[in-house]
């Protein structure tokens, strides 16, 4: 992961569907799989955060503390938007079309976005390597 000016902060591993983790300095966070197709990320062996799909397989609830955002994933266009109930945006994933690069901004104003915004990237780029993954093996 890099800042804006070309500086690697931190790195997040992808295992795939079953979690990933975040390293950044001293934070460490893991992205677990967890009941009902859901997923929860972990800081400090707390949980911090519970997604769990809503309805169609591209939307989330989100919680992050106190806080609840709903999140939309186009697969087609490599993005991911979290909205606060409200509907202002609190946290947006924008990737390339190779999938090898993305950008993530997040509303600083709302603590629990930044943790959102890094779930919502975890969320895409393990979705579409798998969805590629799926294509390639049948041929297509």
């Amino acid at each position: 992961m890099l800042n804006r000016g070309g500086e690697e902060f931190g790195r997040l591993r992808i295992d795939g569907p079953e979690g990933g983790e975040l390293e950044a300095g001293d934070l460490r966070a893991v992205i677990e799989r967890g009941p009902r197709s859901g997923y929860k990320m972990l800081t400090g062996g707390a949980q911090t955060l519970a997604a769990q799909p809503v309805g169609s397989s591209d939307t989330l609830e989100i919680r992050c503390g106190d806080r609840l955002y709903e999140a939309r994933l186009s697969l087609l266009r490599n993005s991911a938007v979290a909205r606060v109930p409200d509907g202002g945006e609190a946290a947006r994933v924008i990737g390339g079309l190779t999938n090898r690069s993305y950008e993530a901004v997040f509303d600083a104003e709302d603590e629990a976005s930044l943790p959102v915004a890094v779930f919502l990237l975890y969320h895409t780029v393990a979705l579409r390597r798998r969805a590629y993954r799926a294509a390639g093996a049948t041929g297509s």
